[in-house]
C-alpha cells in the first residue's frame, strides 16, 4: 500500500506567541549591567559590585578567600567607614567566583577601588530579544516547516521497482 507525505502542522499563532513573549521576558531579566556610582546615590537594597583595592584583597582575604577583586551582592546598609553586603558572589582576580547565600560582610571603605550599581540595559536586552526571535523562528521553521504540505521530492509517492 503506498504511503502518503505527511503534511507537517504549523505552530499555531497564538502558541508561538506565548512562547516567544515569555523567552523575551526572561531574557529581558537577565540584561543588565554593572555601572560606577557613588556612595550617595546608591540605596540600601541595590544590586552592587565592589571592586577591592590591593590592600583590600590582602585585609579581607581571612573574610572572603585569597585574591579577592570584586564582591557583589545587595547593599544592606552604609556609615562612613563601611558597606555592609549580602555577598551573592566573590570574584578572585583570577575570574574564580565563589557563590555565597546572602552572608553579612562589612568592607571598610577604605579597601573599597569602586563601586558599581547593576542596572537595566537597554542595548542587552534589544540585541538578546532580536537573537532568540530570530533563533525561535528558525527553529520552528527547522523542525516543523511552514506547513505548504508539498510532496517530497521524487514523485507522488507511488510504489518501486516491481
Amino acid at each position: 500500500m503506498p504511503q502518503r507525505a505527511r503534511a507537517s502542522q504549523p505552530l499555531p499563532r497564538s502558541s508561538f506567541l506565548v512562547l516567544t513573549a515569555m523567552w523575551s521576558l526572561l531574557m529581558l531579566a537577565g540584561c543588565h549591567r554593572y555601572e560606577p556610582v557613588t556612595a550617595a546615590t546608591v540605596a540600601n537594597g541595590s544590586s552592587v559590585a565592589v571592586s577591592l583595592t590591593d590592600y583590600g584583597t590582602a585585609n579581607l582575604g581571612r573574610l572572603l578567600g585569597m585574591g579577592v577583586g570584586t564582591v557583589e551582592g545587595n547593599l544592606v546598609s552604609m556609615s562612613d567607614s563601611a558597606y555592609t553586603l549580602a555577598v551573592q558572589v566573590v570574584r578572585q582576580r583570577n575570574g574564580v567566583e565563589t557563590f555565597w547565600q546572602g552572608e553579612q560582610v562589612a568592607i571598610p571603605r577604605t579597601d573599597v577601588a569602586e563601586i558599581r550599581q547593576r542596572r537595566f540595559s537597554r542595548s542587552k536586552s534589544a540585541l538578546a530579544t532580536v537573537a532568540l526571535l530570530a533563533a525561535a523562528y528558525g527553529a520552528v521553521e527547522a523542525f516543523i516547516g511552514t506547513g505548504s504540505g508539498s510532496a517530497p521530492p521524487g514523485g507522488s509517492g507511488g510504489g518501486g521497482p516491481r
